[in-house]
């Protein structure tokens, strides 16, 4: 939510704690690097992709994030 309405610092924040207390949760790692490509930090994005998708393979989220940041 902080993300679509543009809070980047506050979302960015909030995913960071989330991946604290729960990094093998692969939903936080996309949304992380959703977060990331809104900021323009691609590099960062493209990490985050590649952490939510190890997480989880058959995420098809996260190929499709990735694939989108590969293009």
């Amino acid at each position: 939510v902080l993300r679509r309405l543009g809070r980047l610092d506050a979302a960015h924040a909030s995913l960071d704690r989330a991946l604290e207390l729960a990094p093998e949760r692969d939903d936080v790692w996309l949304n992380k690097g959703l977060a990331c490509v809104d900021a323009g930090r691609e590099d960062e994005a493209l990490r985050c992709f590649d952490e939510a998708v190890a997480r989880n393979p058959r995420s098809n989220d996260a190929w499709t994030a990735k694939g989108v940041m590969l293009w």
